[in-house]
């Protein structure tokens, strides 16, 4: 793929109309299907059980890649697929509720066509935002575009509401390339002015677009610059450091300006990588980097929070590495962080220290947390068992939820089981809340 430093230009941005009958999948590219509804469910704000026996399994084109390219609403599953298209679905009936496809052809990748590195769309208020990588067919003595497509629909109708495509090169006249060449898309966060979208595939290839909602226009892009975090007014992520004086080019670590991509702070990290472990917690930017743990105000780039852990790397997760650390946001007011030995839990009102802890001794040990939800922690203890914990207090909780979700929401909750030989792969088996 050529360089995601070429010139961008906005191809299309267009409101497009439903197609089908109501629920029915569109097959013309750019279509949409309209909304769908399902029969009433009890519904538990957070679930404190869930039934004894799953009900289904995620049911998408690539399963696999369900934790990755799908994120719980508070009704439905939202995907976005390597395929070509976002959704939505009921996930224990696995009915479409709405799916839009890409204007884009669909990468292809030796030896596996249609396989694009995509993640799970951000939803803001009644938007949901997906990004995909694809290719612009030539036309006429014109050659195809590698392009990014990003994809905003209307949650409660299912229709499109508007897309807007980023070009960013000529493409590979056989128009098959390699997993090295295929941009890792995202969308970073939805504000109710910006989307804020960044694209990558190795280190000398970053770059970031900030879109106008209301335009639909690139405000500002960065070809030097990988967006992970929006907090406020500011957009958080790397870029390449200050040579040393050996010409070695480390990482910085940046916030910029929502508004126009100005610089705000720049702290250099060296050799350093860093993870950032809750990208959907507001206004508190909590990350991993080599022997250290932190909470950083995304406005100054100062931490507001910080700890010595010699076992911390910042390496993220990649084949088969993992972070020390893992962050949970239970989309309220609190966010619990842990490693292998403790666990923490912060008031993102003021989490400049946390509202309670404690480290594994001979009275408690730390479960390993899989989700949190609306003032709950699920996970499993050490035998095995889920558990669950007050997320305000880090007490336990008297009830036995039956199963440690990965996702949940007030109807549904999502166990992620491996896939076998997989590597980061998993399954999503979907269980009822009870109570």
């Amino acid at each position: 793929m050529t360089s995601l430093a070429a010139g961008i230009a906005i191809v299309a941005s267009a409101v497009m109309t439903s197609c089908g009958s109501p629920g029915a999948e569109s097959s013309v590219a750019g279509g949409s299907s309209a909304a769908t509804t399902t029969a009433p469910r009890a519904s538990f704000d957070p679930p404190k059980a869930f039934g004894p026996q799953a009900v289904a399994k995620v049911a998408i084109p690539d399963p696999q890649y369900w934790s990755r390219e799908c994120t719980l609403a508070d009704s439905d599953l939202r995907c976005t697929s390597r395929r070509g298209w976002m959704s939505a679905l009921d996930p224990v009936s696995g009915q479409s509720v709405w799916k839009i496809t890409t204007t884009l052809t669909p990468v292809e990748v030796k030896p596996s066509p249609n396989y694009g590195v995509v993640s799970a769309p951000v939803t803001q208020g009644t938007t949901a935002v997906g990004a995909f990588a694809g290719v612009v067919a030539a036309v006429g003595t014109a050659p195809a575009q590698d392009a990014i497509e990003v994809v905003a629909v209307d949650t409660t109708t299912g229709k499109l509401s508007w897309n807007a495509v980023l070009n960013i090169g000529a493409a590979p006249r056989d128009g098959r390339r390699t997993m090295s060449e295929i941009p890792a898309v995202k969308v970073i966060g939805v504000t109710d002015t910006s989307v804020v979208v960044s694209a990558s595939h190795g280190w000398r290839q970053r770059s970031t677009w900030v879109l106008d909602r209301a335009s639909h226009q690139v405000k500002w892009q960065n070809n030097d610059f990988l967006a992970k975090f929006v907090g406020g007014d500011t957009v958080v992520g790397e870029a390449p450091g200050t040579p040393d004086r050996l010409g070695s080019v480390g990482v910085a670590r940046k916030g910029l300006a929502l508004a126009d991509g100005r610089d705000r702070w720049t702290t250099e990290m060296g050799g350093d990588d860093t993870a950032y472990l809750a990208p959907n917690a507001p206004n508190a930017v909590f990350v991993e980097s080599y022997k250290k743990f932190a909470i950083l105000d995304p406005m100054t780039g100062t931490a507001m929070y910080s700890i010595d852990d010699p076992d911390a790397n910042g390496t993220g997760t990649g084949l088969g590495m993992t972070t020390t650390w893992n962050c949970y946001y239970d989309s309220r007011q609190t966010v619990a962080c842990q490693n292998k030995s403790q666990v923490a839990g912060f008031d993102l009102s003021n989490p400049t220290t946390p509202t309670w802890g404690f480290r594994a001794d001979s009275n408690r040990v730390p479960p390993t947390i899989t989700a949190a939800y609306h003032g709950v922690l699920y996970g499993l203890n050490t035998s095995n068992q889920p558990v669950m914990l007050d997320a305000t207090t880090g007490k336990d909780l008297p009830d036995n939820p039956g199963i440690a979700p990965a996702m949940v929401n007030r109807f549904t909750g999502i166990v992620s089981t491996p896939v076998p030989r997989g590597i980061n792969e998993t399954n999503g088996i979907v269980y009822r809340a009870t109570s």
